[in-house]
């Protein structure tokens, strides 16, 4: 929160972004992924690429426990087995429509101070840092 003598466009998108996450929020599961998924351009404004980076990877690694888990018909798998290979990584920033998280700026993340404290990136796989 920042006070100032005027409004600027980010404080508007930034108040664009709290409203729709938190009536987004008040949605049950189902319904509250469709309307991220309509209104993402709205969302994705306030948030900075590391900020929808860190995001994205964190749903691909939800996912792949998830499916590991059924796979294994309830068995117990720990988040040190899950990994996401770059090459899905990489398919999902080219599926998001969002012009300022690019490939180069991926790069750039994923070399960054903030990545490393979350993340592994070993060979072609990326892993949760427990």
């Amino acid at each position: 929160l920042e006070l100032r003598q005027h409004v600027l466009e980010k404080d508007v998108d930034n108040a664009i972004q709290i409203m729709l996450e938190s009536f987004i929020q008040s949605q049950k599961h189902q319904v509250a992924e469709e309307l991220r998924k309509r209104f993402s351009r709205y969302v994705a404004k306030a948030a900075t690429p590391a900020d929808r980076l860190i995001t994205m990877l964190e749903k691909m690694f939800k996912a792949k426990y998830e499916q590991m888990r059924m796979a294994r018909r309830g068995g117990s798998v720990t988040m040190e087995e899950v990994s996401i290979s770059m090459s899905d990584l990489i398919r999902r920033i080219e599926q998001e429509d969002q012009p300022d998280l690019n490939l180069a700026e991926a790069e750039r993340i994923l070399a960054s101070q903030r990545f490393r404290m979350t993340f592994r990136a070993e060979n072609d796989q990326i892993f949760r840092a427990l």
